[in-house]
């Protein structure tokens, strides 16, 4: 089942916020395809460029609605990045801790 991923950006270059966008696809596609009740996905990017030289660590949150629960939501704080640290490191260190929180919510479903 494709889930939609509302993925937004703010001070990307055009091609990492792509490249953002893309990865954010596959991360919620290998989730969907372990949990079915997925409904949708929030993605928020945020690189602060405090000046022209230096380009600072990337904020991630993601949001994933799973039916008849609360949303799952997981941040990734620019104080655990690197200044110019690529996208993808932050984005899947986002993903997986929602993933954990989707793995205990499974869990818990099989445990009534």
């Amino acid at each position: 089942m494709q889930i939609p991923v509302n993925f937004s950006s703010r001070g990307l270059a055009d091609s990492e916020a792509r490249y953002g966008a893309e990865l954010a696809d596959e991360c919620i596609a290998r989730l969907a395809r372990r949990a079915d009740s997925l409904t949708r996905c929030r993605v928020d990017v945020v690189r602060d460029r405090t000046d022209m030289n230096t380009t600072a660590p990337v904020h991630v949150s993601v949001q994933i609605h799973v039916a008849g629960h609360p949303p799952l939501v997981a941040v990734r704080p620019e104080s655990e990045g690197e200044p110019g640290e690529r996208i993808g490191v932050p984005l899947r260190a986002a993903f997986e801790k929602v993933d954990a929180q989707l793995r205990t919510l499974q869990g818990k479903r099989h445990d009534h």
